[in-house]
């Protein structure tokens, strides 16, 4: 039983890296795509 409740464990920390990852991940595309379009439009005009 507490074995697996460790591996239950490590499941759940890793589960929360991973959302973690993808948040920042999330955040760093969002401004770059964000950058991009401000610069493009910026030559549009």
């Amino acid at each position: 039983m507490h074995g697996k409740s460790g591996c239950f464990a490590s499941q759940n920390l890793r589960f929360r890296n991973v959302k973690a990852q993808t948040l920042l991940f999330n955040r760093i595309i969002f401004t770059k795509l964000k950058r991009f379009t401000v610069f493009f439009f910026s030559k549009k005009q």
